[in-house]
């Protein structure tokens, strides 16, 4: 079982009553499914479990996938974990956060992946989700993931790059069921706000203007940088959202950090973290995926601005924890990196604060050792973490556990 890499946190939180002072609602957020329709049960690993190799000792990849390996999600798993979705426990959710990464890795240089090889994936995974849900009744937001576009990594706006103008389109095309706010901001830049009926605001970013790896774009001080237009988009929302006084979502592909490596270019990163801490009253929930692990970042006040700081074992907490004013949460992926996993998110329905999660996961070995995969809740934050409302306060009290 995957706890956020706090090794003292059961040790230190106590299990609280259940709070039921205000109705709340769920959502779901699912990441990183990585849907490989070449996957090859019995194959080599190495090959990114697309052949054999004529030493059968090496053809190892299991029936549901190979845990730990560069290889994808094979049909057998997701087939498996939208069958479970089916399920009433999940049936019942406002609304569903995909953080991305849709399509394979392109890692197997005898099998590259193609333009179409990308597109095909897009389909069936909006497709799977169309299947298990009701999309009328059921919003579905998704958002850009480092290997949803035609180039790995590599993203520019429409207006400079063919092949991102391309995807965009492409996308706009297929997402058109999805009943999504998709105007010129999603056509040029790949972002876009969606209002929840009796909802927050979801605010879909497209996180590759700020990554490190993509070397299409220059960081968010260069004239004319992407990511700098974007969040001057960003602030925009927030500012209405502050005016309004409601509360926004957050959701992208890649975080700003993951445990104590930054992912962000680096004045994009002090220009984001900043913005998160303006608006900390209005940022009720910041949800990404990415590194195919369940982990948290804790926002809080320094000097005349804002840090973030990955929690994992590994990490010394030395900031004071009354300056903490918010926390980013990312959830663990399809793709066997690790197990398999995903979330169900409670939230208060009054003011939108997360109140806590459920995770679902697999046991991945077992289930190619047994040849029957099985999904269930692996655990529940509030009965691990002692905190039963998720806002700044719940975390204050988490983190001042975790320092003493």
């Amino acid at each position: 079982m995957r706890l956020l890499h706090i090794s003292a946190a059961l040790a230190l939180c106590s299990t609280f009553a259940d709070n039921v002072m205000a109705k709340s609602g769920t959502f779901l957020h699912v990441t990183d499914i990585h849907f490989d329709e070449y996957y090859l049960e019995k194959s080599d690993p190495s090959t990114a479990c697309h052949r054999k190799d004529g030493d059968n000792s090496k053809n190892t990849a299991g029936h549901f996938g190979t845990l730990g390996s560069d290889c994808d999600s094979p049909v057998s798993l997701v087939d498996s974990v939208f069958d479970f979705m089916k399920g009433s426990a999940f049936q019942d959710v406002d609304f569903i956060v995909y953080t991305g990464d849709t399509a394979r890795h392109d890692r197997d240089s005898k099998l590259k992946r193609t333009d179409s090889d990308v597109l095909a994936a897009h389909k069936e995974i909006v497709g799977y989700f169309d299947k298990t849900f009701d999309l009328n009744k059921v919003t579905l937001l998704p958002t850009l993931g480092n290997n949803d576009m035609f180039d790995h990594d590599d993203m520019n706006v429409a207006g400079e790059d063919k092949n991102s103008k391309a995807i965009l389109q492409d996308l706009k095309e297929l997402w058109k069921p999805l009943n999504l706010n998709l105007t010129s901001d999603f056509s040029n830049g790949g972002y876009f706000v969606q209002k929840i009926a009796n909802g927050p605001s979801i605010i879909s970013l497209n996180s590759m203007y700020f990554f490190t790896d993509n070397s299409e774009v220059s960081d968010c001080d260069a004239k004319d940088s992407p990511g700098a237009e974007e969040l001057v988009w960003l602030e925009g929302q927030l500012q209405e959202a502050q005016r309004s006084n409601k509360k926004a979502y957050i959701m992208s592909h890649v975080p700003p950090v993951d445990k104590s490596d930054t992912l962000y270019k680096s004045n994009c990163y002090k220009q984001y973290v900043n913005l998160l801490g303006k608006y900390s009253e209005v940022v009720a929930a910041h949800l990404t995926g990415h590194t195919n692990d369940d982990n948290l970042a804790v926002l809080y006040k320094q000097g005349n601005g804002y840090s973030l700081t990955g929690l994992s074992k590994k990490v010394h907490i030395d900031f004071n924890t009354n300056d903490i004013v918010g926390v980013l949460t990312n959830a663990p992926s399809i793709l066997p990196k690790n197990n398999p996993g995903f979330r169900v998110y409670q939230y208060d329905q009054s003011d939108y604060t997360i109140l806590g999660w459920d995770q679902y996961g697999t046991d991945l070995n077992k289930a190619n050792q047994n040849n029957e995969i099985t999904w269930k809740k692996e655990y529940s934050s509030g009965q691990v973490y002692g905190v039963q409302k998720l806002d700044a306060s719940g975390w204050r009290t988490l983190v001042q556990k975790l320092k003493t």
